[in-house]
């Protein structure tokens, strides 16, 4: 699943114990639903990602913030538990990330999450990782980490050569110091849309569920309009069951590459999307070309989401292969 000698990738993280309950279905504003399961892990987008990738085979180097409460110290031990290093985890005063998931039997989602430590990381601490990230072929962040935290390792990786690959989740905007930095943004539909200004009726005949490969017509002119203005940025669009389009950077806008999903039955959608971002990071840090490394991505995805949990659900190199050749379970 890697070179034999991969460089790391270097994992902008956040930590969130999750909390999540199976719901028969998602409940209604007021409305009391009976949960027949329970599950609860150290989470987080950026632990997520990190653990995908070692599982993967990548060396990771994980910068990290945690309360000083019990959540820090079970956190600590996954750490080792997952061969993950501590050198870049910083503890602060108060609480440490928190989250709530409801997942239905369709495998869908509501979440909330109370960042807690997540947000006291600054750009000193990414300075004092500087070494690490020069070390490494890509460093990614996502949005349950603080904009100075990744506008500084950013630009630390962007001096070394390293790629940058952000994810912008939970969305906000992203700031033009982040921006700028960025080599390949990488987001679901919803966080397009966003990105784009779209407004996209998602229950409509235009919208990206109803559209064999994801996107409307009014959906690539909204990407039109934000690839003209932002040539150099990659951008990689994920669609669930249908597929995700990439838009390599400075390629004509007309012109961008479909990849459809692996075909499962969705039991929790919950880190798919973690599980994607790894292996395009995995990939990347690989040196694999764009067919392949989108191929790996979705199977990663799809893996995923036909499990329960997130962390626990997370592939080996070894597993992912063997399930992509159907040789596994």
């Amino acid at each position: 699943m890697s070179d034999p000698s991969p460089r790391p990738v270097f994992v902008i993280g956040s930590f969130v114990m999750a909390c999540c309950w199976f719901t028969p279905r998602l409940p209604a504003r007021g409305e009391h639903v009976h949960a027949d399961g329970f599950l609860m892990e150290p989470g987080g987008k950026g632990l997520n990602v990190a653990v995908g990738l070692r599982r993967l085979g990548a060396p990771v180097h994980l910068l990290l913030g945690v309360g000083d409460d019990m959540a820090a110290q079970a956190l600590l031990g996954r750490l080792r538990q997952e061969g993950l290093s501590d050198a870049h985890v910083h503890r602060f005063a108060g609480p440490s990330g928190h989250g709530v998931g409801l997942i239905d039997q369709a495998g869908d989602n509501i979440i909330a999450v109370h960042p807690g430590a997540n947000h006291l990381l600054g750009r000193e601490h990414a300075r004092a990782a500087a070494v690490d990230i020069a070390a490494s072929a890509v460093v990614y962040a996502q949005f349950e980490a603080p904009d100075e935290a990744i506008a500084e390792a950013f630009r630390l990786a962007r001096q070394a050569g390293a790629s940058t690959v952000l994810n912008p989740s939970p969305w906000r905007p992203i700031a033009s110091e982040v921006l700028q930095q960025v080599d390949t943004l990488l987001l679901n539909e919803h966080e397009a849309r966003a990105l784009w200004g779209a407004q996209t009726d998602a229950s409509g005949p235009t919208s990206a569920r109803d559209s064999g490969e994801g996107l409307s017509p009014d959906e690539f002119e909204a990407v039109r309009a934000w690839r003209q203005a932002h040539p150099g940025v990659q951008l990689l669009v994920t669609l669930g069951e249908a597929g995700c389009w990439l838009w390599p950077a400075g390629a004509d806008v007309d012109s961008p590459r479909h990849h459809p999903a692996r075909r499962v039955q969705a039991v929790d959608t919950t880190g798919c999307g973690d599980a994607f971002a790894a292996a395009w990071c995995q990939a990347l840090a690989a040196g694999l070309d764009a067919s392949p490394a989108l191929h790996l991505a979705t199977s990663a995805g799809a893996w995923v989401a036909s499990r329960q949990g997130v962390l626990g659900a997370l592939p080996s190199g070894d597993e992912l292969k063997a399930w992509m050749t159907g040789a596994g379970p």
